[in-house]
């Protein structure tokens, strides 16, 4: 991992890729036929989003006395550490980006929509609030779900071992994939068998006696 970091924030850097801000501005543009400013709307939410996810298992290794590294990349964001943790404290790391997420930017936003100040907004600051609503519920929910790379499926593989993460992957991830595209989610359908086909993929390597791992994300070393 050779990449530098961008920023820091409470001592853990923080890399963004250029195709992160471009995949948001692209998932975006779908609201610019109610308002242009809506597109910078989900952008700003977007970004902050998976940057408070990954603060989250970021400041839980730190408590930890670990050190890590964020990137946001492609369609999210990943943190990166170095040194193993046991069992506990690894699934209260994975868990810890979702609850964070829900905590810091998912009540306060739900508490706001269809207030009396939220209705008195211009439109971007009422899809920021919406926005921040919706992202971060659906969002830390799937997190949770057992398919790797999400938060679920590192749960799912610590306590059970990488060969049944896998398999548990292949199969919730097609079940939530045929769910998402036959309920107008076309793009999170993909997505979703996109990480069915991954882990197959995974899958058969382990299967042939290769060590596989299609997820590894490139970024700055974590701090030693």
């Amino acid at each position: 991992m050779n990449a530098r970091p961008h920023f820091s924030i409470a001592g853990i850097p923080v890399r963004v890729e250029p195709i992160f801000l471009i995949m948001a501005t692209l998932l975006g543009l779908r609201y610019a036929e109610y308002d242009t400013t809506l597109v910078g709307a989900w952008v700003g939410v977007t970004f902050v989003s998976i940057l408070v996810h990954e603060l989250g298992h970021g400041l839980a290794l730190k408590a930890f006395g670990h050190p890590s590294v964020i990137v946001l990349h492609g369609f999210g964001g990943v943190t990166m550490s170095r040194r193993k943790l046991d069992k506990a404290r690894s699934v209260v790391v994975s868990v810890a980006g979702s609850l964070t997420a829900l905590i810091v930017l998912w009540v306060p936003a739900r508490s706001l929509e269809g207030s009396d100040w939220y209705l008195d907004q211009a439109v971007w600051l009422r899809g920021v609030v919406t926005f921040t609503a919706f992202a971060n519920l659906w969002w830390s929910v799937a997190n949770l779900l057992p398919i790797r790379p999400l938060d679920g499926g590192n749960v799912m593989a610590e306590l059970f071992g990488l060969p049944a993460a896998r398999r548990a992957s292949i199969v919730v991830a097609a079940a939530a994939g045929a769910w998402a595209l036959t309920n107008d989610q076309q793009l999170a359908g993909i997505f979703a068998l996109y990480l069915a086909f991954t882990n197959y993929q995974e899958l058969v390597a382990e299967r042939a006696g290769r060590d596989v791992d299609a997820f590894e994300v490139d970024g700055p070393a974590p701090p030693t």
